[in-house]
């Protein structure tokens, strides 16, 4: 896979990466048979679509993360900027 085609993916959103990510499972389902039977002259076409099946999940799998990360650091900015209330001799101060 070229580096264009991987930026393609980089930027594509994950509905699209999931879809193609289907896509390329029954295609890769379909090359792995016809290679079997010998219908196909290019028997490297599976190892290629299954090398793009690993770029598109390892593409999804860092979005996930990416997405769980932003989460936390809100929910820390969240808990941080809340004002905290001490007792001071009996008085409740905000902070």
């Amino acid at each position: 896979m070229k580096k264009k085609d991987l930026i393609d993916i980089k930027n594509k959103s994950q509905k699209d990466l999931i879809s193609r990510a289907k896509e390329l499972q029954k295609s890769i389902i379909d090359s792995a048979l016809e290679a079997k039977l010998g219908k196909t002259k290019n028997v490297h076409e599976t190892r290629n679509k299954r090398k793009e099946m690993a770029q598109i999940l390892t593409f999804l799998e860092l979005k996930n993360i990416d997405a769980q990360n932003s989460l936390i650091d809100k929910k820390v900015e969240n808990i941080t900027t809340r004002p905290t209330k001490i007792k001071k001799e009996g008085k409740n101060v905000t902070k």
